[in-house]
């Protein structure tokens, strides 16, 4: 979360994930642009917000569990970054309908990102709950590095957790990290 150059001169839509909706609704984007590939779709169930640390590491500063796709995966956005596509923009609002409409402090989520550049998808997960760490304690993933000497430092009462056989993802803060080994994809061989 909250990573790139987007962030300059725009909000970062996956801000909607820290917070509960008007109508007590969990809503996720999944950073960058909300969609996913079909490999994916209605795999994921739980997810963790991450921002860089340092080199091999992301903090966890959040999870959402019990995830529903609301982004239909079947559905490709627009082949230029600023292009909108109608049938995914219909779907989402009329989902956010069927919500009895999704507003943060009254406004409605259209109304916050709809001047954003691509804005096809605004929601991709219904979420059943959304945890933040307690007050004082910091939740790290370090990923296989291949100099050890190079992973950051932390305080004695951080807690950080070793993912073997995972590479952090280069481009993106976005990476799927399956129970089994189900999706070869993001497994580091």
């Amino acid at each position: 979360m909250y990573v790139g150059d987007y962030l300059t001169n725009n909000l970062g839509h996956e801000v909607i994930n820290m917070f509960q909706a008007d109508n007590g609704g969990n809503y996720i984007y999944l950073n960058s642009t909300g969609d996913f590939v079909n490999a994916h779709k209605g795999q994921v169930r739980y997810m963790l917000f991450v921002k860089y640390y340092g080199i091999g590491e992301v903090e966890v500063i959040g999870m959402a569990t019990g995830l529903r796709d609301i982004y239909d995966a079947d559905m490709k956005l627009a082949e230029k970054n600023n292009g909108v596509n109608q049938k995914i923009f219909d779907a989402q609002q009329a989902f956010a309908k069927s919500e009895g409409g999704i507003t943060y402090g009254g406004a409605p989520i259209f109304k916050i990102f709809g001047q954003s550049e691509q804005q096809s998808v605004f929601i991709t997960y219904k979420a059943q709950k959304v945890y933040v760490p307690k007050s004082g304690v910091r939740l790290f993933l370090r990923f296989h590095l291949a100099d050890p000497s190079k992973c950051p430092t932390h305080a004695d009462n951080d807690i950080v957790v070793m993912l073997k056989g995972y590479q952090q993802a280069k481009a993106s803060l976005k990476q799927y990290i399956y129970r089994e080994v189900s999706y070869i994809g993001d497994i580091s061989k």
